[in-house]
């Protein structure tokens, strides 16, 4: 049902305060393949990108995280199956990339300003949303590079799918810790930090 799915605010309800009303992440689909549904200078950026890469874009997406939420729209420590491009348009969050391997070490530990881009390739290690003192709300926009054909696509999918019954059984059998507060460690992979 519709209210099990998220919540209605009153009209004069800020996405910020929605996102720390909500305890979680607002996201939204910007873009969907076809740039043209877009906002003419949010297609004008992607189209550059395109342009620049060579590549399409798969899709773009916005998260609005609150300073106050518990949650990060990060998934803790994970790989995706495609190319993203992360961009933090407001705010400021923490970003980690390893490498391609469980434990591998971490090359990237950032703190993202407005402004600050991140490329993740498809199945690098990576984690996002980790605490910062203070937190602070964030806004950050994420875009998708489509692969040259859907069977391309296929094999990181299918490495993905096993990734993530792996870790949560991994993460089901960590004594310690909440599994959200886990999932932002490397050290239960064996990875370390540059």
């Amino acid at each position: 049902a519709r209210e099990q799915c998220g919540k209605v605010f009153e009209p004069q309800t800020t996405l910020v305060e929605a996102a720390a009303l909500s305890g979680a992440p607002l996201s939204a689909k910007l873009v969907s393949g076809d740039l043209s549904a877009a906002p003419a200078n949010l297609r004008q950026w992607l189209s550059k990108l395109e342009l620049a890469t060579g590549r399409s874009l798969l899709d773009a997406d916005a998260y609005l995280t609150s300073a106050v939420a518990p949650t990060s729209a990060s998934l803790g420590w994970h790989i995706d199956d495609i190319d993203v491009l992360l961009v933090l348009l407001g705010g400021r969050k923490r970003f980690r990339v390893a490498g391609r391997h469980l434990g591998s070490t971490v090359i990237i530990d950032h703190h993202m300003q407005p402004g600050d881009a991140i490329f993740i390739p498809a199945l690098t290690f990576h984690t996002g949303g980790c605490t910062l003192a203070p937190p602070e709300d964030s806004l950050l926009l994420s875009v998708a590079m489509a692969w040259d054909s859907p069977a391309a696509r296929q094999g990181p999918a299918s490495v993905v799918n096993d990734w993530k019954v792996a870790r949560q059984a991994l993460l089901n059998r960590l004594p310690g810790p909440t599994a959200t507060a886990r999932c932002h460690s490397w050290a239960w992979a064996g990875g370390t930090s540059m």
